[in-house]
């Protein structure tokens, strides 16, 4: 008799186990579905949201550059308008090549701020690589002058 109980006792168990303790497996699956859906969207958003923060980052980023380039640019071109009027008040005879370099730099000079107005801002691999080969243009451009200007 008790292991009659005890068998209806253990059969009732598992009963009420499977009847209440099991979902079905495609409720199981539609639920880890949702699941992963709400997870996925809050992802796409915090990378919505870190893209358009980037994108203002670099915009200010850009602005910046382009002020401080700006000064630099003006400040070359000046430096070259000071050379040319050094030679001319030294009633120096100015040979070609040096005036032709003095040209040639103003013109460098001329290209890059139009380069740095006229630039888009976009991916920033774009960006670093614009950067980096007109901070190399404008370091050239500035020992030009100082070494035009010792001579």
């Amino acid at each position: 008799m008790k292991n009659v109980n005890f068998t209806l006792i253990g059969v009732s168990f598992i009963l009420i186990y499977f009847s209440f303790g099991c979902t079905p497996k495609s409720e199981r699956n539609k639920k880890a579905a949702d699941e992963n859906v709400a997870k996925s969207r809050e992802d796409v958003d915090i990378a919505n949201e870190n893209l358009r923060q980037a994108k203002l980052d670099s915009a200010a980023e850009y602005q910046s550059f382009r002020m401080q380039m700006e000064l630099k640019l003006k400040e070359n071109e000046q430096k070259i308008a000071e050379l040319k009027a050094k030679a001319k008040s030294e009633k120096k005879d100015i040979d070609a090549a040096y005036e032709a370099e003095l040209e040639s730099l103003m013109k460098k000079n001329r290209e890059l701020q139009s380069r740095v107005v006229t630039y888009k801002t976009s991916y920033a691999d774009k960006w670093s690589s614009f950067k980096e080969s007109f901070n190399q243009e404008m370091d050239e451009i500035g020992k030009s002058i100082s070494r035009m200007s010792k001579d």
